[in-house]
């Protein structure tokens, strides 16, 4: 039966074995028979374990790059065009957009417009506030 509570050599060479296969913490976990919170824990404790967290991960992702350029290549155009995209500069979108103020100038930043907002407020008069009972009527008075 896996011991629960206690992490050994053995079961951190374990877990990042199948961290490494699975690309899950909570499936490498599972598969040793330890805690998930455990092992995230035992990562942030362990600057070794935490490198070698890393590399496991590195390692899921690399194979499952691995089986997405072979289902690109046997099966889907779809695929393909997204790995293709992702790996070379030659197939990706080069579209970008720039938004600039007049003629090229930048564009204010926030406090340059809270700045501007502000000196306009001073100029401006404050609004005259008219109770509802004192506002004219218009045409025969009816509402």
């Amino acid at each position: 039966m896996a011991n629960k509570t206690k992490w050994t050599p053995s079961k951190k060479a374990e877990f990042l074995k199948c961290l490494a296969e699975e690309g899950s913490a909570k499936a490498a976990a599972e598969m040793i028979g330890l805690s998930r919170s455990q092992a995230y824990v035992l990562r942030d404790l362990d600057e070794q374990f935490a490198k070698e967290w890393t590399e496991a991960e590195k390692d899921a992702f690399d194979t499952l790059e691995r089986e997405g350029r072979r289902r690109a290549m046997e099966k889907s155009d779809t695929l393909l065009i997204f790995y293709l995209k992702a790996h070379s500069e030659k197939y990706r979108m080069a579209d970008r957009m720039e938004i600039t103020g007049k003629d090229g100038a930048a564009l204010p930043t926030a406090s340059e417009i809270a700045f501007e907002i502000a000196k306009l407020q001073k100029l401006v008069k404050p609004a005259v506030i008219v109770d509802a009972e004192s506002t004219p009527q218009l045409g025969d008075g009816k509402q």
